[in-house]
């Protein structure tokens, strides 16, 4: 179908100003490198020999796309962890990265008190609330990142801001110019994903159009992009107030293509994105290629998205910006507000308030 609405019906329904925020994206990388190395984390007197990031939502996809980011180059093994409990292995040697926006998250608070007990290397990444008067108290390093938006819409400062901190412990290699490159591309990208742009020169706006009325379900390579698909789903949910699924190859080769069955009413309104990259290794370019084959005669549409970029970070993040606006302009066509997130909220009110 055709996108039909003017920017200004865009505008009327983003009462929150969301798209602000979309705008600005581009320099919370930088900004976030420099709030991280304004901060004392001093080396720990321990090695460390895992690294552990405890967050949630918006706090912790973050850390989904620092663990693939540094998956080739990091000689420890990262762990991103929702919940309550730390594994038994979060000990003395394990540098915990705690990450929660609000810093109020009541699981990221829990994993916090575990890791003081068992004398982890604590680091907080925050905006203020509990977490931050708990660093205060206790004397771990807290990154304060700006605070006043949405934690879906600050993941450049939460993801730089752990990039930020493992720098500056000795982890990893400065990594400013992956930061800058990224940073630049983000910039060109949102002069052509804005609502001014035709959606005939606006691939964000094509694809909200693809996905209008429809059931999106997201694949990517597992090894390079998990982070991103699962970040198109959740904006897609909580930006545009719209149910997705998302599945990563080889895995969903080996299981989930055998649902491609039934029942045939909701495949025929499937529209597969595949999430692609130029330098896939000939097994996964192959299981890509053979996967949209299989799917086209099954799903009402397969699309192809592309990464761009030189650097694996700047390919990261010109995916995810680009699911961002297709999840906003989605928000648009569904008639609803993207910031407010009214479900996750009742469900927060109730879980404090009600005896169950």
């Amino acid at each position: 179908m055709d996108y039909t609405l003017s920017p200004e019906q865009i505008r009327r329904l983003d009462r929150s100003a969301y798209l602000d925020l979309l705008m600005t994206f581009p320099r919370q990388l930088g900004r976030a490198g420099q709030i991280a190395a304004e901060v004392s984390v001093d080396r720990p007197a321990r090695p460390i020999n895992k690294v552990l990031v405890a967050g949630m939502g918006g706090s912790a996809i973050g850390g989904d796309l620092l663990r693939t980011y540094l998956l080739d180059d990091l000689s420890v093994p990262i762990l991103v962890h929702r919940d309550y409990s730390l594994p038994p292995f979060v000990d003395a040697d394990t540098l915990v990265l705690l990450s929660s926006y609000s810093g109020d998250t009541e699981e990221t608070l829990s994993a916090c008190e575990q890791a003081l007990q068992r004398k982890s290397s604590i680091v907080g990444i925050a905006s203020g609330g509990r977490l931050a008067e708990r660093a205060a108290r206790e004397g771990f390093p807290l990154i304060r990142i700006p605070g006043g938006m949405p934690p879906r819409a600050a993941i450049g400062y939460s993801f730089a801001a752990l990039l930020g901190c493992l720098v500056k412990i000795g982890l990893v290699n400065d990594r400013t110019a992956d930061l800058e490159e990224t940073g630049k591309l983000l910039e060109r990208r949102k002069s052509s994903y804005g609502i001014q742009v035709e959606a005939s020169e606006n691939l964000a706006k094509q694809l909200a159009a693809h996905l209008f009325g429809q059931f999106p379900v997201i694949y990517a390579w597992a090894w390079r992009y998990g982070a991103v698909a699962a970040r198109w789903r959740g904006q897609l949910a909580e930006l545009g107030k719209q149910l997705s699924s998302h599945h990563l190859l080889p895995e969903m080769n080996h299981n989930e293509i055998a649902g491609w069955e039934h029942p045939a009413g909701i495949l025929s309104q499937a529209v597969v994105v595949l999430l692609r990259d130029r330098d896939e290794p000939e097994p996964i370019r192959r299981r890509m290629v053979l996967t949209e084959k299989f799917l086209t005669s099954r799903a009402g549409r397969v699309v192809d998205v592309w990464a761009s970029g030189r650097s694996l970070l700047a390919r990261l993040f010109s995916l995810v910006y680009l699911g961002d606006f297709v999840s906003y302009y989605l928000a648009a066509l569904n008639g609803v507000d993207p910031t407010p997130i009214e479900s996750i909220e009742q469900f927060k009110s109730r879980l404090a308030g009600e005896d169950i």
